[in-house]
């Protein structure tokens, strides 16, 4: 093993020296939780053309733990200390999830040291309800005192081959040797880093993706690699996210090929496309994830923000919450269909006259500054939203439908802890028509669903106290409901607890008919 001072760390690396004469160096970065053996794979595809430095993260693998937060500019500079003390230039940086974030920072930093990039399975941060739920289920799970949990839980994430035992084992591993507080601060680092990044990095870039990756798949690698000038993009087929364990024979071919094909050799056609397709996403993006926004709260209280700003006066009349709503999640309607969900009672003609009294008060409820476009279409047939929409509730019922049919118990259990935090709260306070009321009962009875199997399961693995959590959570919206109460008399008899065990069979006796 060698070992390098990077800092006040010392960083362990493996350097293969290959026997070609003048071959390019390759250096491999890994991702968060991993380290630098996962790539031994692919030495023997590519020792005969290139030698091959690996090296671990601080904190990761063989490398010692940095004593305070580290940047990602304090990781570039332990990798130019490393190549500069081993006199390497003109180098291929191969990067690997968060890895490839740190490659292309270092290119940026140091430019005349590297020829060229490859990003396997690039890890980029987008505001989407799906990545942030991803994000917050690794949080939680790294709550534990070791990450052991957090590794079992990315295994079916990262690779094929996760029934195999000792990829699995060593997956494990490699999580429960990394501390908390660093997975943390490197995850940190990684939401801090900008996709436009991308747009300044010039050097030619290999872009690959496993063909089955859940984390980043092709379809979003795709719309990445989009943001780079001269990059090209390839999908590994039966693979995950870490391609190079999956399918070490394409990932070597296809890196080496790469490097030794001849660069910036495009047709007009070629440039053209591509200039097309990188309008149109980085388009589709501003638009996405521009200024026009509104964002709405409606669990555990009641907030709409409007390109970042609160509007919190008049909602409470005419039924300006019940259609804002209805049209956050339908995104548009008809003036019929308005009417049916919020007066199903009234008559129809009497109900499109009084719509037509809301939907003013609505509109100047969303009323755009003077440099803004219109918040708000209201037509003769339809009314919908101009600006993206985002609700908390509607990304609560989504998480939970995907709760619900999961099937690894796992998995299951980390997407239950994520969603109790929400669970003791109000849904959509102050909202009582059908619409409305129909969207409370599908969150009562799906947290019921999952919170009872959540229970039995942390009862079986002796997480009692997180037992009594998740049924507390139930009996926030069934408080004398007999099965919740019998099973919190249960579980404080198999914990000894007689104070609660009295306080539970007193409850118990007074809600059971004499």
């Amino acid at each position: 093993m060698s070992y390098i001072q990077t800092g006040e760390v010392q960083t362990h690396y493996e350097y293969y020296e290959s026997a070609g004469i003048s071959a390019k160096t390759i250096v491999f970065i890994h991702g968060i939780g991993l380290n630098s053996t996962y790539f031994y794979n692919l030495i023997p595809f590519l020792r005969q053309n290139f030698s091959v430095l690996l090296y671990d993260l601080r904190g990761h693998g063989e490398s010692e733990n940095s004593s305070g937060s580290d940047t990602l500019e304090l990781l570039c500079d332990d990798l130019f200390i490393l190549v500069h003390t081993l006199g390497l230039e003109d180098m291929v940086i191969v990067g690997h999830s968060f890895g490839a974030n740190i490659a292309v920072h270092f290119a940026h930093m140091h430019e005349r040291l590297v020829d060229c990039l490859v990003l396997i399975s690039p890890q980029i941060f987008l505001p989407l309800p799906s990545l942030i739920n991803e994000k917050e289920l690794r949080e939680e799970m790294a709550k534990e005192q070791t990450l052991e949990m957090l590794g079992q839980f990315m295994i079916q994430r990262l690779t094929v081959k996760h029934n195999e035992e000792h990829i699995s084992k060593r997956i494990i591993q490699s999580y429960a040797r990394l501390p908390v507080a660093m997975y943390l601060n490197h995850s940190d680092i990684a939401l801090q880093f900008k996709i436009e990044k991308l747009r300044q990095n010039y050097k030619p870039t290999l872009v690959l993706s496993g063909e089955l990756d859940p984390l980043f798949p092709p379809a979003f690698t795709s719309f990445y690699n989009a943001f780079i000038p001269n990059s090209t993009f390839l999908i590994v087929p039966d693979s995950s996210n870490m391609i190079f364990v999956d399918q070490p024979v394409y990932t070597g071919e296809w890196i080496s090929q790469f490097i030794l094909k001849p660069k910036n050799v495009n047709s007009d056609m070629r440039l053209f496309t591509k200039a097309l397709l990188e309008q149109l996403i980085i388009e589709g993006y501003n638009q996405l994830f521009g200024k026009n926004k509104i964002t709405i709260q409606c669990i555990g209280g009641f907030e709409i923000r409007m390109n970042g700003r609160t509007i919190r006066e008049g909602w409470n009349t005419r039924y300006a919450k019940n259609l804002l709503i209805y049209l956050a999640f339908h995104k548009t309607a008809t003036r019929e269909e308005l009417c049916d969900a919020l007066f199903p009672d009234m008559d129809a003609k009497k109900a499109l006259s009084n719509l037509r009294v809301y939907l003013n008060h609505f509109a100047k409820l969303l009323e755009p500054l003077p440099d803004e476009p219109p918040c708000l279409t209201i037509d003769r047939d339809s009314v919908f939203f101009n600006y993206a929409v985002g609700c908390d509730l509607e990304d609560v019922l989504e998480e939970m439908k995907r709760g619900l049919e999961e099937k690894d118990p796992l998995q299951k259990y980390a997407i239950c802890k994520l969603l109790l935090q929400r669970a003791a709260h109000h849904i959509l306070p102050g909202c009582f028509d059908t619409f409305s009321l129909s969207l409370r009962e599908k969150f009562v009875q799906g947290w019921e669903h999952l919170a009872l199997w959540a229970a039995d399961y942390c009862c079986g693995m002796g997480y009692y106290e997180e037992a009594v959590q998740f049924i507390t959570s139930c009996l926030h919206y069934y408080p004398n409901d007999e099965g919740l109460i019998e099973r919190m008399v249960t579980i404080q008899i198999l914990t000894n607890n007689k104070k609660e065990l009295r306080k539970w069979t007193r409850k118990k006796k007074s809600i059971t008919p004499p």
